[in-house]
C-alpha cells in the first residue's frame, strides 16, 4: 500500500515528484514501442510480407507475389 500513498503525496517538490517520473516512464515506454514497430515494419517490408501495405504500386509490382 505504501506505493499508492507515495503517489498521492503532495508535499514533494514538483521537480522530482513521483508523478513526473511516472510520466517519463510512460513516455519512454511509448518511444520504445514505436521504435520497435518501425523496425518490424521495415524488416517485414524487406522480407516481402504485407504486400500492398503502405507502399507505392511500383514496389508491389516489382515483387513476386507470395501465395497468401
Amino acid at each position: 500500500m505504501h506505493l499508492i500513498a507515495n503517489k498521492t503525496k503532495t508535499s514533494a517538490p514538483l521537480g522530482d515528484s513521483p508523478s513526473s517520473t511516472l510520466v517519463q516512464k510512460k513516455k519512454k515506454r511509448k518511444e520504445n514501442y514505436t521504435r520497435r514497430k518501425k523496425i518490424t515494419h521495415r524488416t517485414h517490408r524487406l522480407q516481402g510480407w504485407m504486400i500492398g501495405k503502405g507502399r507505392g504500386t511500383r514496389a508491389i509490382a516489382s515483387q513476386p507475389r507470395l501465395p497468401v
